[in-house]
C-alpha cells in the first residue's frame, strides 16, 4: 500500500527525511482511523520542541498529532 504524501504550505519541516518519515507513519494509520491527511494543519505550539497538528476525520471530528524530534524530546510519557 502506498502512503499518501503529507504536504501543507503552513507546515515547515526541518528536513526532507523527517517530512517523509511523518508522511509514511501517517499513511499507515490514516485509513484505520478515518483520517484525511490532506487536512493536516498546525494546531498549537508551546515552548518546547514539540509541535501539534490537527487532522480532520471522515464523518466529522478531528484528531491532534504530536511531532517531537527524538534527540530533544522523550515522548514515552505521551
Amino acid at each position: 500500500m502506498t502512503s499518501p504524501t503529507v504536504t501543507h504550505a503552513a507546515i515547515a519541516w526541518p528536513d526532507v527525511a523527517r517530512a517523509e518519515h511523518f508522511s509514511s507513519w501517517l499513511g499507515t494509520i490514516a485509513a484505520q482511523h478515518g483520517l484525511r491527511p490532506q487536512t493536516l494543519r498546525p494546531a498549537s505550539s508551546d515552548a518546547s520542541f514539540r509541535r501539534y497538528f490537527r487532522l480532520d476525520a471522515e464523518g466529522g471530528g478531528s484528531f491532534v498529532v504530536m511531532d517531537a524530534p527524538p534527540p530533544h524530546e522523550d515522548v514515552r510519557p505521551f
